[in-house]
């Protein structure tokens, strides 16, 4: 954990920032691996919502956008960036994180706020999913 990563996730608060603290700690995964599996969770996510009305598929497709844009900066970033992009992607494919994505109508809720803070401190607030 550094002080960097305390600066960016700590104000989330309770398990949303334990995890991705963790997954800051984690060693970096190619690229084309996190884009892989940003792409089969939205469509899971896609593929889940047409039978379920309790997903915010809004927020999903929002942050698996997103992920898909920090992605494609990925490989000119440097080793902290692309660990927050990392940490961004992760814990938007994880289904059991801080809220429980695909059966939850606010499921998505904790994803997009550890989304928020990486588009936020990388400097794409552009990219900030609302949760209106």
């Amino acid at each position: 954990m550094s002080e960097l990563s305390e600066k960016v996730f700590r104000h989330l608060g309770g398990r949303t920032a334990e995890l991705a603290l963790e997954l800051f700690d984690m060693p970096a995964e190619p690229v084309a691996l996190l884009r892989t599996e940003v792409v089969a969770y939205n469509v899971k996510v896609r593929d889940t919502a047409v039978r379920s009305t309790t997903i915010d598929y809004s927020t999903a497709q929002g942050i698996g956008k997103g992920c898909m844009v920090l992605l494609e900066l990925a490989d000119d970033a440097d080793a902290v960036t692309r660990a927050l992009i990392q940490v961004a992607c992760r814990y938007f494919v994880l289904e059991e994180d801080g809220g429980r994505d695909l059966h939850a109508p606010l499921g998505f809720d904790d994803d997009a706020e550890v989304f928020n803070a990486v588009a936020n401190h990388i400097g794409r607030p552009d990219l900030i999913v609302s949760l209106d």
